[in-house]
């Protein structure tokens, strides 16, 4: 289960980034192709649609970590508590930025 939340958080990361950016440059390699402009908003909408995939699959990781850090035995070491922190990282940091969107100045 470690191994597993590792790859999840790592992904987590990786492939919503990957996603967004892939889709957007389709977005408006179509639109040069037709000689049209696009403003940015479809832009924006895939990176928030991202963010939030970054934020669940960084969830579902820390999850994952916490329960396999729960069934250790009772000395458990602080190493693997570091791990659980950074295993939280992307979900706070990307999440928080995430939420400032919806947060009216």
């Amino acid at each position: 289960m470690r191994r597993t939340s590792i790859l999840l958080a790592v992904a987590s990361v990786i492939v919503p980034s990957a996603w967004g950016y892939f889709v957007t440059m389709a977005l408006y390699r179509q639109a040069a192709s037709k000689h049209v402009y696009v403003c940015g908003l479809p832009a924006l909408a895939n990176f928030i649609l991202a963010s939030l995939a970054c934020v669940i699959m960084s969830a579902a990781a820390f999850i994952l970590g916490l329960i396999s850090y729960r069934r250790l035995a009772r000395p458990r070491p602080w190493s693997r508590l570091v791990e659980i922190a950074v295993l939280a990282l992307p979900f706070l940091v990307v999440g928080s930025y995430a939420a400032s969107f919806f947060i009216a100045p």
